[in-house]
């Protein structure tokens, strides 16, 4: 679930990290400094970028298809927001896909493309929300709906919107108490209403 997954880098700065990775036959090192992110593959850069926003990163495989994507996690008071960096077996390079930080925490619909996120929004995190998106075929992410509470009062609504390209249309409005249904509280709720009603959003 989501909670397990919240991690917190607020205040902190690059720290010099190497790892080693075997992805697609291949030995690929990645180094992380203050000032850059290098990844190489024997002698030969596959990667090369100049940086100030990156505390941490890791290999992981994102997408699930058999190979490890490179995460690279952001400074900040936002918990989960990573740039990702696909793996493409054909070419054995890594392609950054664009807005993938625009959605933190970010977890896969169990047996399908479809992926959700979470981010508070103020209020000791009393006000929050999360997106409904997918990754095209350029490496896009793309908005498909948002789930949202806002304010602090106890009592304020859950929307849920369906967004298309910069607009966003409110479908539904729910009472907060409909979370309280669920042991997992608002984390259940998110995870169980996506994946019980993206399909409404395609």
């Amino acid at each position: 679930m989501l909670l397990a997954m919240l991690t917190f880098s607020v205040g902190l700065t690059a720290q010099d990290q190497t790892e080693i990775s075997a992805v697609n036959k291949r030995t690929y090192i990645g180094h992380l400094t203050s000032s850059h992110f290098i990844l190489t593959h024997k002698r030969d850069t596959v990667l090369s970028l100049s940086q100030d926003n990156y505390f941490a990163f890791k290999f992981s495989d994102f997408n699930e298809d058999g190979f490890k994507d490179i995460y690279l996690e952001w400074c900040g008071n936002m918990p989960g927001r990573f740039d990702l960096y696909e793996f493409i077996p054909s070419t054995n390079k890594f392609k950054k896909v664009d807005h993938f930080s625009d959605f933190p925490l970010a977890t896969r619909i169990r047996s399908t493309k479809y992926y959700y996120s979470y981010y508070p929004s103020g209020c000791a995190d009393e006000a929050w929300g999360s997106y409904l998106f997918y990754i095209d075929k350029m490496k896009r992410a793309i908005k498909l709906a948002k789930i949202k509470k806002d304010g602090c009062a106890p009592n304020d609504n859950v929307v849920i919107y369906k967004i298309y390209g910069q607009r966003q249309i409110a479908l539904a409005t729910l009472p907060i108490t409909i979370v309280d249904k669920y042991k997992g509280k608002k984390w259940e709720f998110i995870e169980r209403y996506w994946a019980e009603h993206y399909h409404r959003f395609l």
